[in-house]
């Protein structure tokens, strides 16, 4: 027999009676404008639904922006911004007839131009968008408010991806945008044979950061090392080992854990070798091969010579036991919540020597 405490009974029916009260709460008039604030999870890697899979950027951006289909309450494609479609027996050719009227945030009226070129650039950047666009022969608008889309093969779930929030419906001047807003640097990075890939929303340039406090516990000069020879150093100093030979404080942590964790530091060590990743022509990866094995010996330096080993990870850094790291800027906002009042004091930022 299932036996209730009493304590468990009153903590049931307080429980009940307070979701009971909050039921008969009266609901509070609406009214416009205001700003209203929504909790996520965390941070979106990037605002561009077309260019990533991350769900935390489809959740949001799907408040945001619209599509063509949506998903009604059986998880089923309808028409959204489409006011109706017609697609042959072969699945191979779809006419959408667009809503009128519909605005975008800047008062543009959505037209077909702007859902054809949405759905091209779904098809060169989104991981998804660029399988079903293998079948796409033709994107066209027939007038101002009709798209349609002709497949080499039959593709009779297309309103099904048509319905995800990848093929979200941007104006069709947004590359135009991208090119004014952005610096030449951060366009050229998203640019390929002239054509705009994606947003560069996340351009981060990897530094070194270190603990002033450290430094000057281990009898450092208070500035940043000039050097990779010096950086070796200030790392040596700056370690401090038990008795078992542990590292207690070490002078310098790699990320790791991901690929680019990896591979992003080194990266920055590469281009300061005056190296590329690519060639010209993006046929073939590291052109400079003498320059690459410089860059990785100088990661390897610091576990040959004790100012760092496996054990030790870079996110140590804000608890006081890492002199040293090379990270990018995105880690700011972590550093400042983990750190309080210390991350005023003690960090600093530096080039990598």
């Amino acid at each position: 027999m299932f036996k209730v405490s009493r304590r468990q009974f009153l903590g049931g029916t307080l429980a009940a009676v307070g979701l009971a009260l909050s039921r008969c709460t009266p609901a509070r008039t609406p009214r416009s404008g205001g700003t209203l604030k929504v909790a996520i999870i965390n941070e979106p890697p990037t605002l561009d639904a077309a260019y990533t899979t991350a769900l935390v950027t489809n959740w949001t951006m799907a408040h945001v922006f619209e599509g063509l289909f949506a998903y009604n309450s059986k998880f089923e494609p309808v028409p959204h911004l489409v006011e109706r479609y017609e697609v042959n027996k072969e699945a191979t050719k779809f006419t959408f007839y667009l809503r009128k009227g519909v605005l975008f945030h800047n008062g543009q009226e959505f037209t077909a131009a702007d859902a054809a070129a949405s759905l091209r650039r779904w098809g060169q950047v989104g991981a998804q968008g660029r399988e079903v666009f293998r079948r796409v022969e033709q994107v066209s608008e027939a007038d101002r408010y009709t798209l349609t889309v002709i497949f080499r093969q039959p593709t009779g779930l297309f309103p099904e991806f048509l319905a995800q929030t990848g093929t979200i419906m941007v104006p069709a001047a947004v590359a135009e945008r991208i090119r004014s807003e952005f610096v030449p640097a951060a366009v050229q990075g998203v640019t390929v044979e002239g054509r705009i890939y994606g947003f560069p929303t996340e351009i981060n340039n990897y530094l070194l950061v270190y603990n002033r406090a450290l430094f000057q516990a281990a009898g450092l000069p208070d500035r940043a090392p000039a050097t990779w020879d010096e950086l070796v150093e200030f790392g040596k100093k700056a370690t401090v080992r038990a008795a078992d030979g542990k590292i207690q404080r070490a002078g310098f942590a790699f990320m790791r854990g991901w690929n680019s964790a990896v591979v992003h530091p080194w990266l920055a060590l590469l281009y300061g070798e005056g190296a590329e990743l690519f060639s010209a022509d993006y046929r073939s990866a590291l052109p400079d091969m003498e320059a690459a094995v410089r860059a990785l010996e100088k990661e390897v330096r610091l576990f040959r010579e004790g100012v760092t080993d496996q054990t030790t990870v870079l996110w140590d850094f804000p608890n006081g036991t890492i002199a040293m790291v090379i990270m990018a800027p995105w880690w700011k906002p972590g550093l400042m919540g983990a750190m309080g009042e210390r991350f005023r004091t003690d960090v600093r930022v530096a080039p990598i020597p």
